[in-house]
């Protein structure tokens, strides 16, 4: 059949859980269970959410109808805090090439360096994992993904609600957590010239 972007944009896009597994897996580090699910995960995209976070009622068909419109690799979206009353935005969007979505991925203002508030086409997460045991493994599975990617798509739309934790600030103690945000940060650093 005939896949057009013309003919994207008119379709309805519908979601059926076609092989719905349930992984049980003990208590151990979020990227592990990113991991088991990356290995297990079947179809054409993969997005991730946080145990503690949600998904607005639009999220997952606008991310997907935007994947299909532009065949990008990558959709990311912004996000709102719970609790928090913000104004949510009608959709502007960015495109980008690879190089310039990395150069972005650190940015205070938009779309960061968080896998949950991104849709992903599996062809641009073959072979990748998160490093396990560390914190902000973000960082490296997004600029690992986003280097295989020849089109990300930014939607500066809050499809994503975020649950900030009130314990977490920039005044805590130095620890492991902040070693491995450094590991992460040194990784991503290493790579982009």
């Amino acid at each position: 059949p005939d896949t057009s972007e013309k003919e994207h944009s008119s379709l309805p896009v519908t979601f059926i859980l076609m092989d719905e597994k349930v992984m049980h897996q003990k208590n151990s580090w979020v990227s592990i269970a990113r991991n088991l699910g990356i290995s297990n995960a079947k179809g054409d995209y993969l997005s991730f959410l946080d145990s503690d976070d949600r998904y607005t009622e639009m999220y997952i068909e606008k991310m997907v109808r935007e994947a299909l419109d532009t065949e990008a690799d990558i959709i990311c979206c912004d996000y709102a805090s719970y609790g928090k009353t913000e104004e949510l935005k009608t959709s502007d969007k960015v495109q980008y090439n690879t190089d310039e979505a990395i150069s972005h991925l650190l940015d205070y203002n938009g779309y960061k360096c968080f896998v949950w508030n991104k849709l992903f086409s599996m062809r641009c997460i073959k072979g990748i994992r998160f490093p396990e045991n560390w914190w902000f493994e973000d960082i490296v599975f997004c600029y690992d993904t986003f280097s295989l990617a020849n089109k990300i798509v930014y939607l500066k739309e809050k499809l994503y609600e975020y649950r900030e934790e009130n314990g977490y600030s920039s005044k805590f103690k130095f620890s492991n957590k902040n070693y491995d945000l450094l590991k992460s940060l040194q990784y991503f650093l290493s790579h982009v010239e």
